[in-house]
C-alpha cells in the first residue's frame, strides 16, 4: 500500500482488488477525483456504487459529509 509520499504528489496508489476507504470511484487510487465525486454526492445528490458509498463513509458513522471529505485529503497528504 501506498499512501503519498514526501514530495506531496496528491495520490495514493492501493494494489489489491478489496474495499478502501477513501476509494469512491473504486478505481484503486485514492485522489483528488475521489473528493470530487464525493464533493458532488453530498451537493448535488449524484449517485455513487453501493461500494462507492461503503468507501466515502470513511470515519464510519454512518453518515457521508465534509468530516469524510477532511479525513481523506488528509489521508492524501499523509497527515492521517
Amino acid at each position: 500500500m501506498f499512501k503519498g509520499n514526501n514530495s506531496r504528489t496528491g495520490f495514493s496508489e492501493i494494489s489489491s482488488s478489496s474495499t478502501y476507504l477513501g476509494d469512491t470511484n473504486l478505481d484503486g487510487i485514492i485522489n483528488v477525483l475521489d473528493i470530487l465525486l464525493l464533493l458532488n454526492h453530498i451537493l448535488y445528490d449524484t449517485e455513487l456504487s453501493e461500494l462507492g458509498l461503503v468507501n466515502a463513509d470513511f470515519n464510519n458513522d454512518d453518515l457521508i459529509n465534509v468530516s469524510d471529505i477532511v479525513l481523506i485529503v488528509q489521508l492524501i497528504l499523509n497527515d492521517y
